[in-house]
């Protein structure tokens, strides 16, 4: 299956941008929300686990203001995304039963502690959703993971995920300092993600109204 990009801002529909992300990854891997399998465009599958085309849903209730992300982290702490204007930031959606998830944890939790990074990094998954854990088991598990060093925000039931359209994982939300959101779903290293912030497309001089 081909790589996505879609982009927009918070609080408006969707906008489908086809095949930016192409040049950089190609075919990836990743895991549905509900566990089918999917073949790859040569029909063949790339592996055990593969994404799913993302779309829109009609019946996510988030907040007031039509998917504003305000979570909570694991510790408590609240992460409000319009607190960020300004600055970029690298959201990533995931799953505990997600085995290409897992096997990037290592690459997470190393971006989410390089103090010389200039966009933020946290991550998202949704309890009660889909194949995932519950909150409790959740944290469990989660605290029983040889890479943890990282901020995990919880989206209960997957109503954020719901909203934006998340059917498979991993997905990533790579957010540019106006707030635009470009979305990729599919397995990214952490070179390609260094890649798209240092990309043209996330560094664009702020749009100014004509006088």
């Amino acid at each position: 299956m081909k790589t996505q990009l879609r982009t927009y801002r918070r609080s408006l529909p969707f906008l489908i941008l086809a095949g930016v992300l192409l040049i950089l990854a190609g075919l990836t891997a990743g895991c549905s929300t509900d566990g089918a399998k999917s073949p790859a465009a040569g029909g063949a599958p790339v592996s055990n686990d593969t994404s799913t085309e993302a779309k829109p849903s009609d019946d996510a209730e988030v907040n007031s203001d039509n998917g504003a992300i305000d979570l909570l982290d694991l510790d408590g702490n609240r992460f409000r995304l319009s607190e960020y204007r300004g600055k970029k930031v690298y959201m990533k959606f995931w799953a505990s039963w997600c085995t290409v998830c897992l096997a990037r944890l290592e690459e997470v939790e190393k971006l989410a502690n390089d103090a010389g990074l200039d966009f933020e990094v946290v991550t998202v998954v949704s309890p009660g959703y889909g194949q995932e854990l519950d909150l409790e088991n959740f944290r469990k598990w989660f605290a029983k993971q040889e890479h943890n060093r990282f901020p995990v925000l919880i989206d209960e039931g997957g109503k954020l995920a719901k909203w934006y359209g998340v059917r498979g994982y991993p997905t990533s939300f790579f957010i540019d300092p106006e707030g635009a959101v470009k979305v990729f779903q599919g397995d990214l290293s952490g070179d390609m993600i260094h890649q798209v912030f240092a990309s043209e497309m996330m560094n664009r001089e702020p749009e100014t109204e004509d006088d």
